[in-house]
């Protein structure tokens, strides 16, 4: 990939959409191969409805806003304490869901049981 780009003629900088989320992959790769990254807004949605959904439009409205010096965002790094302390949110918040369904299960087959107890006692045959 890198090698592509650097055949059309000197890298300044590239622009990435979403270096937060799906793009942060893409981003840290450029920043390990020491090329400048910079964070692209979303295109506009008005003028997306407008022109139609176009990825190469989209390329070039972000390579034009990169160039002209409209889009200056600094990605995230993804890296450091503030990362380890998401991945930790993450991990918490999902042993809690766990523990939630556990206990909603245990709670059902319990429920489940009782009344099969209750239709059998009733039933005499308890």
């Amino acid at each position: 990939m890198a090698t592509n780009d650097c055949s059309h003629g000197d890298v300044m900088a590239v622009g990435v959409e979403g270096t937060g989320a799906y793009g942060s992959e893409l981003a840290r790769f450029l920043r390990a191969n020491r090329v400048t990254v910079v964070d692209v807004d979303r295109p506009d949605r008005r003028a997306r409805r407008a022109n139609g959904k176009s990825d190469p439009v989209d390329a070039y409205a972000a390579a034009t806003a990169v160039l002209s010096g409209r889009a200056g965002g600094t990605p995230k790094t993804r890296d450091g304490i503030v990362e380890a302390i998401r991945s930790l949110r993450v991990v918490r918040r999902s042993a809690i869901k766990s523990r939630t369904q556990t206990i909603n299960q245990i709670r059902t087959l319990r429920s489940r049981c009782l009344s099969v107890r209750d239709r059998r006692v009733s039933a005499g045959r308890g």
